[in-house]
Formats: C-alpha cells, structure tokens, sequence
C-alpha cells in the first residue's frame, strides 16, 4: 500500500491530488452514454484477478504508446513481485470477437473501491477505451450497492490524468491535504495545491531570512518520493518537494528548514545524508545525497515564532 502527495513527471513536479465519486448519486451523462454507444459491439467480462500472460502482453503494449512512464511490468505495479496478493482485487476485460483489447483492475472492500490500473490496445485508441472501462468500473461497483469509488489521483497541470476529472464532476470529491477533508470537486481551486502553498510558505520565510542576514538555499528535492519503492522505504527518507538548506559543514548531515503541509508547521530538521547520488549539480535542485530525518530541532506555525525560537536556540 502506498499513497504520495507529489509527483515528477519530465523533470517538473506536480501536486497529486485524490479523487472519489459518490456512487449513489452517479448517473451516465450524454457524453459517457456516447462512448457506451460507441463500443457497444465490444463483450465485458469481470471476474476476480488473476494475472496471465495475455493481461501482461496487453499491458506492454500499452505501456509504450502512452507518454509517461508507468510501471515496467503488470506484476511489479499490482504485486510488486510478491507470490501473494492480499487484496481483493477483481478485473474487468473488454473483448472484440475474442481478443483482449482493454483491461482494468480495482481492489474492492466492504463499501468502497480503489482503481488501480486501466490499460488497452492502442490500436483501438478512437474507442476512449481508458474512460470506457472507468465507466464499467462505476455501474458495477454502484450495481453491488458499494458507497464510493477511488479513480486515483489527479495532477493539476499534467493533462495525462485530467480525464479521471470527467468520470462524474457533479458527484466527485477531491482530498483536501491541508484540511484533512473531502471536499466538491466543483469547488477546487488550483490556487491552494500544496506544492504552491508549499513554494510560497518557504519563499516568505526566505525573504525573512535575507533581511536578517541568514544564509540559505531554496532549493527542489527531487528524492521525495523514494520511500514509494521497495529498495528505499524502510530508511523513511526525506519526502517534500522543497527545502531551505543551511550553510552547515558536516560530511554526515545537513540542516534544512521545511514546511510541512499535514501540519503547517515550520520545521527546522536535521537531516543525515543517508546515501550518495553523484549525479552531476543542478541549479536550483538539491540532488548531492538522499536524506533521512533524525529530528526536529524546533518548529512553529507561524513565521514570527518560527524566528524567535532560532534566535532562543542559537544565541544561546
């Protein structure tokens, strides 16, 4: 199980931002009734998930015509190469006189569902295969009388995902991070996405930091979502998009300021670089070591505690 805040995607970082359709309430719109129109010729079939080398073929075929970089593999995105799913997952397949041409899996529990992965035959890409099996999704999770559905995750700005926002806008619901709430999807705005509000809490603080003289960096932490991969996760890494680095000469740690969105604080942190990357420097990005949290020297919501416990802490 995972879940992340952030995404990279060509270099440049997005907030992720997750979504859920009240299916009580979901209906088909005109246009969704188009695309059932549109494959109505197509069998659908759902069963229990089982993963089979026709699924697995499909899902390569998929993975090289699509313009991000998912997963290498269906068994390493749903199993992560575990013998043992312990999941109820259950799989929808669309078939055209026989051949596979579209897949979808989804984990169901006692009132709700996640969609984990859709994927199709390219080749029948004018179908909008993707929305299709989506849709299928929905009716029949809402035919079993289930309370919500999980599509995943949008990210404002990248436009591969925006069609999950098309599903059923009226009934949808996005998570709000700061606030720790659901909230219409029909009242977001993209003003407060927690990268921005990440950047413009640090920049603030920056600009206090230079009118007292205080030496620092802001700077991207492309490392953020290394604790999302088997070979990382249990050194619980560093995992925000952006730090402030202080001037601090140490071989073993680096002393950072964060603001952490879950609990909109401040955070001065000591870091330990926990592994060395050699990677060529880049202007603005933190990228000479992963780096692990030890502890929290002194936080405060606001920028005026947050000054007035550095000054108690190193006048000292």
């Amino acid at each position: 199980m995972f879940t992340t805040h952030f995404l990279t995607f060509n270099q440049k970082q997005y907030s992720a931002l997750w979504l859920r359709v009240r299916l009580n309430a979901f209906v088909l719109s005109p246009n969704q009734q188009k695309i059932f129109k549109k494959c109505h010729k197509f069998e659908v079939k759902f069963s229990d998930f089982s993963l089979t080398p026709d699924l697995e073929n499909l899902y390569f075929r998929y993975k090289e015509s699509v313009k991000f970089n998912p997963t290498d593999s269906l068994e390493h995105l749903l199993l992560d190469y575990q013998i043992f799913n312990i999941f109820r997952s259950k799989l929808v397949e669309v078939f055209d006189q026989g051949k596979l041409i579209a897949a979808g899996v989804f984990d169901v529990g006692e009132k709700a569902a996640q969609g984990i992965v859709s994927f199709y035959d390219p080749d029948y890409k004018k179908y909008s295969l993707g929305k299709f099996l989506l849709l299928q999704k929905v009716l029949f999770l809402q035919s079993q009388h289930f309370e919500y559905f999980y599509p995943g995750y949008f990210a404002p700005g990248f436009k591969s995902f925006d069609y999950k926002l098309d599903i059923a806008p009226e009934v949808s619901e996005y998570f709000d991070l700061e606030q720790k709430s659901w909230k219409s999807l029909a009242n977001f705005n993209p003003v407060a996405l927690p990268l921005r509000k990440i950047e413009n809490k640090l920049r603030q603080l920056s600009q206090e930091l230079e009118m007292l003289g205080i030496q620092h960096d802001l700077l991207k932490y492309d490392f953020f979502d290394l604790n999302l991969t088997r070979n990382y996760r249990e050194y619980m890494l560093l995992d925000t998009p952006r730090v402030l680095l202080l001037p601090v000469v140490s071989l073993m740690e680096e002393w950072i300021i964060v603001y952490n969105i879950l609990t909109q604080n401040y955070e001065f942190t000591i870091t330990r670089k926990a592994f060395q990357t050699n990677l060529e420097p880049i202007a603005g990005v933190y990228n000479s070591f992963l780096l692990k949290p030890v502890r929290i020297l002194f936080s405060d919501k606001e920028i005026g505690g947050f000054l007035q416990k550095w000054v108690s802490v190193f006048s000292r």
